[in-house]
């Protein structure tokens, strides 16, 4: 059975703007080569401490990107496809193996 996908999505309320609220959109990749299954690698709070401290909640601006944390402004989040919010930039090992087995 295959896994399940998810993003978590946070969202500051604010009134609505005739510009843009948003300015940048975090993402961490927490999917790609990290494989959890429910019984011989269950998500644990410690896969999590990376992500906590790149959110970093106690200065939001004071954020740095890492392999697996990157930016997006505004004008590249609106010049995707359907402004699709499926982004992801590292290279899937498992994607790799397949294609090299192929040979």
């Amino acid at each position: 059975m295959a896994g399940v996908k998810a993003n978590v999505l946070f969202f500051d309320r604010k009134p609505a703007s005739e510009k843009p609220w948003t300015e940048k959109l975090w993402v961490y990749d927490l999917r790609t080569n990290m494989h959890f299954t429910l019984k011989t690698n269950p998500l644990r709070y410690e896969h999590l401490q990376d992500f906590i401290q790149c959110y970093n909640p106690e200065n939001r601006f004071d954020r740095k990107e890492t392999e697996r944390f990157k930016a997006f402004t505004y004008d590249e989040l609106m010049q995707r496809d359907k402004v699709s919010l499926d982004i992801f930039w590292l290279k899937d090992e498992s994607l790799e193996d397949y294609e090299s087995s192929g040979d």
